[in-house]
């Protein structure tokens, strides 16, 4: 789910640079990154190490792109 929702996203930012998408488009395609990037930490977290370091790595993950599509906003 997060490979198809970065690929929209991708999408998304390439019809954006050549005028063919909305800003509304973008944004929404972040917001898909940053909740299917969730959904992916919540399954991680029933079945992986919580200490381990790549489950720290997948939270950082999941952090940032929770944030980014506020940074879309404020712009």
């Amino acid at each position: 789910m997060v490979a198809a929702a970065t690929h929209n996203l991708c999408d998304a930012a390439n019809a954006m640079v050549q005028g063919h998408a909305s800003e509304e488009k973008l944004i929404s395609s972040a917001k898909q990154v940053a909740a299917s990037t969730a959904q992916l930490l919540v399954a991680c977290k029933v079945k992986a190490d919580v200490d381990s370091v790549a489950m720290k790595r997948l939270q950082v993950c999941t952090t940032n792109c929770s944030t980014c599509p506020m940074q879309f906003n404020n712009t």
